[in-house]
């Protein structure tokens, strides 16, 4: 009886937590609704993305407590759960966010020359998680999307 109950504590602490999407902001992608959110950030509702069934939020990063956040946006389903968030670095943040992300998904795709624009995907359950600084532009961007709304590449 002590065996299956170890057994059982051993899972529930170390296999279960692996099932559950990454939770920017603290809100879980695919379980998380609007109205949870809108009772703990600023939210303004923006214009829709041309040929999906979305609601696009934009977050006031002042309420979000994250330092040097310059952009954020969350993205809905027409159930009213959220599908993705989209946040905004300045350019000097890409190096630190990626050894922030490295240490905690699984790298399945990655492009870091020295020069030209970084791009590094990681994966973790039903969420892709995109960090990306555009060779040029004085931004560096975090994107965690549900698998089910990413498009595919062309």
């Amino acid at each position: 009886m002590k065996v299956i109950c170890v057994a059982l504590f051993l899972v529930f602490t170390f296999v279960a937590p692996s099932f559950a999407d990454p939770k920017p902001l603290g809100f879980e992608l695919g379980k998380a609704s609007y109205s949870q959110m809108a009772s703990k950030y600023e939210m303004v509702k923006e214009k829709p993305l041309p040929g999906m069934d979305v609601d696009v939020y934009e977050i006031n990063p002042k309420s979000t407590g994250l330092r040097y956040i310059e952009k954020v946006t969350a993205i809905f389903n027409k159930k009213s759960l959220l599908m993705s968030v989209i946040m905004i670095y300045p350019r000097t943040y890409f190096d630190s966010l990626y050894r922030q992300l490295v240490s905690k998904y699984k790298v399945i795709y990655s492009h870091l020359p020295v020069v030209g624009t970084k791009y590094v995907r990681f994966i973790d359950g039903n969420t892709v998680i995109i960090l990306k600084q555009p060779y040029l532009k004085y931004t560096t961007t975090v994107i965690y999307v549900r698998k089910k709304l990413l498009v595919p590449p062309r």
